[in-house]
């Protein structure tokens, strides 16, 4: 009897957790349009997560997708990496340098235990805001 209620929790907590690693995606792309009439410089979207590092709590980045510059009406694309994440959560940070030298950082969207919630993020940027859907 108790092999079989064993069996019968094993089978019942792989096909609840069956579905959720399925769907699940070790990257996601990232997709950035600039809308601000100038060219972006130095766009770079950041995983930030937090680690104790010699005894204290800090903020690391830990993956990074390089875009480079994009001209105004384009849309780059760049892609991160489970890979290279910590197994906790975490974040996205987005930076940028625009041509008159003013500098433009965006924190955004969730990532969990080291996973990616979604496959893709479009960052749209304007001249004074910055749209993220998934």
């Amino acid at each position: 009897m108790k092999l079989r209620v064993g069996a019968f929790l094993a089978i019942s907590m792989i096909s609840c957790m069956a579905p959720y690693e399925a769907n699940r995606t070790d990257t996601m792309d990232i997709h950035v349009e600039n809308q601000t009439g100038n060219d972006l410089q130095s766009v770079n979207v950041f995983v930030v997560q937090g680690k104790t590092v010699n005894g204290t709590y800090q903020q690391v980045r830990t993956d990074s997708s390089h875009l480079g510059t994009i001209a105004d009406a384009k849309t780059a694309k760049g892609t991160l990496s489970e890979t290279m994440i910590l197994p906790s959560d975490g974040g996205y940070l987005m930076t940028a340098l625009e041509k008159s030298g003013k500098k433009r950082s965006y924190r955004f969207g969730y990532l969990t235990n080291g996973f990616f919630s979604e496959t893709a993020q479009y960052i749209t940027v304007k001249k004074d805001t910055i749209f993220v859907r998934h």
